[in-house]
């Protein structure tokens, strides 16, 4: 059991109005950071998210200071994080406009036969009107439930419900000029096709040094096996990545899929730490990271 102090939450200190994660470490020492707020309803939301890694130092599995730097990001959700993940989506989907043109070849050199034109514009059409429609009928977003739930997993979203909400109608609008892009291509109305792509492309091109999402590097310290087989020397993102080359050989996933997939594999990494060994890895581990998630 942790420090549990007069506020009665367990693992916090309350002091001047502050509340700080605070517990005892095996050697005696204590750890000691601040949850930078003053309600008890967002220091218990903040602490409980905070249990797993709370379990990883006390293991050894992760440092001090790495424990220090994941308090610090589960932070309030900003206008900032949900702009910076806006121009994510923005920037991968005027990709996938500009590659339209490219996949009937695509698909010949694979083997496959190009999807037909009218089948190709038939199913644009409807995604687009679909997408649409929920513009001027007050619908739910089509992506509401994924954008809410991709933020809060990662942040305290308190007090941001109309910023998802614009949020998700801004990813629907992407999507829309999408599928808008697609039905120009296979209408062969090539200027309007070109017109919505460059409409798509972002004014601020990502770049290796912005930051998509929120993460902190975690390396679970594991033992070295002296081991020359190389499928036993796979790190989780190596596993990952030849999943996903194989994946894509069987059936090419859908965008939705595709972010969904992303985000719980940021999650996996994030947890378990992406250079560590697959064989590595304990159904321990695994269940330590899944209750996490369902708390």
């Amino acid at each position: 059991m942790g420090y549990i102090n007069f506020c009665s939450l367990p693992y916090t200190l309350h002091r001047n109005g502050i509340f700080y994660l605070y517990f005892r470490l095996s050697d005696s020492r204590f750890f000691k950071s601040s949850l930078a707020c003053t309600e008890i309803k967002r220091a218990r939301f903040l602490t409980s998210r905070q249990m797993f890694f709370i379990s990883l130092l006390k293991l050894g599995r992760i440092e001090n200071s790495q424990l220090q730097t994941i308090v610090r990001k589960m932070r309030q959700l900003t206008q900032s994080d949900i702009d910076e993940y806006l121009l994510e989506v923005q920037t991968e989907i005027y990709e996938e406009a500009r590659r339209t043109k490219f996949e009937a070849r695509e698909a010949s050199i694979s083997g496959d036969m190009p999807i037909p034109v009218d089948l190709a514009k038939g199913f644009s059409e409807f995604a687009g009107e679909h997408l649409e429609s929920a513009f001027y009928n007050g619908a739910k977003p089509f992506t509401n439930d994924h954008i809410t739930d991709y933020f809060s997993a990662q942040f305290d979203v308190t007090g941001m419900t109309n910023q998802l909400m614009e949020a998700s109608v801004q990813y629907d609008y992407f999507l829309k000029q999408w599928q808008d892009a697609r039905t120009a291509f296979f209408s062969k109305n090539l200027k309007d096709y070109d017109a919505i792509v460059q409409s798509l492309k972002p004014l601020t091109p990502l770049t290796p040094l912005t930051p998509l999402t929120p993460s902190v590097p975690i390396y679970i310290t594991v033992p070295t096996a002296d081991d020359s087989n190389s499928e036993s020397q796979l790190t989780l993102v190596e596993a990952w990545r030849d999943f996903v080359a194989f994946t894509a050989k069987k059936k090419k996933w859908t965008l939705k899929t595709q972010k969904d997939n992303e985000a719980n594999f940021k999650f996996i990494k994030f947890a378990l730490g992406e250079k560590t060994r697959v064989i590595s890895i304990t159904k321990g581990n695994i269940k330590d990271m899944l209750d996490n998630v369902v708390k």
